[in-house]
């Protein structure tokens, strides 16, 4: 994020760049759609953040670069004074994307490259969506307030119920398989990665059970990605090291960052 880097990193821990976001903005989050043989990022000029022009301030865009090649396929720029920053994508290829600083949920067209907001304004400071099966409802972790179903079709927003049992706030990361959640939480104390059981109807939630919780390897835990059976996510992100300038705190170093895994 520092770095305005994408980095490609292969099974056995290996790293090479891959591109470089195009504005020089913080890259804030990646989605690869191997049907398209696209990757999909999103960067920010994250507002006051010192490694940012100050006139770029309030501006963020999508990209689109060929996974082959790493080109530049595409740059879309977001409406002003939003942040497009996390990501999922739909069932046609477009673009969920969640505006964290000013609470709006977006879908960009991979075709017009339109950018449309789908939310009604429920969201506080939404994070990574999930687009369920039917394609009709996105759930929606609120950094706030939990996680929101979102039903598309009349923007109306049903909260997950917890009946006091769990925590769903302060999730940055959010992925599903079946009716299981992953979720990384850094916005917990401590911070931690978590399996959430909902029940058919996507109501409330049954079950939890820690991934990992206070270990010396999880740090401040963002993004991650479901593949073959395993749970991939960035650990030690350093993100908790930063002030609201994006400087380093006093006493503070920078980790090093590291890729976990957990089998599902």
């Amino acid at each position: 994020m520092l770095g305005k880097d994408i980095v490609a990193v292969d099974m056995a821990g290996y790293a090479r760049a891959f591109a470089q976001a195009p504005d020089q903005w913080p890259v804030m989050a990646l989605k690869i759609d191997a049907a398209r043989r696209v990757l999909w990022a999103t960067e920010v000029a994250l507002t006051g953040f010192t490694s940012v022009r100050e006139k770029d301030w309030g501006r963020s865009a999508v990209l689109l670069y060929d996974l082959r090649s790493a080109k530049l396929l595409r740059r879309i720029e977001g409406p002003l004074q939003t942040a497009l920053g996390d990501m999922t994508l739909d069932l046609n290829g477009d673009a969920i994307v969640s505006d964290g600083e000013h609470g709006g949920v977006y879908r960009v067209d991979r075709k017009t490259q339109n950018i449309e907001r789908i939310d009604a304004g429920d969201f506080v400071s939404p994070q990574t969506p999930v687009v369920l099966p039917d394609g009709k409802h996105i759930l929606v972790p609120d950094y706030v307030r939990g996680i929101g179903v979102l039903n598309l079709p009349d923007k109306h927003v049903a909260w997950i119920r917890t009946e006091g049992k769990h925590a769903l706030s302060g999730i940055d990361g959010l992925y599903a398989s079946g009716n299981t959640l992953i979720a990384t939480q850094n916005g917990t104390s401590p911070e931690r990665v978590v399996r959430f059981a909902l029940d058919a109807a996507n109501t409330r939630v049954l079950s939890e059970s820690i991934i990992e919780r206070a270990t010396a390897t999880l740090g401040d835990p963002t993004h991650g990605v479901i593949v073959d059976g395993y749970f991939y996510y960035i650990a030690n992100s350093g993100w908790d090291s930063l002030d609201d300038h994006g400087v380093l705190k006093q006493g503070k170093t920078l980790p090093a960052s590291v890729i976990m895994r957990a089998r599902l």
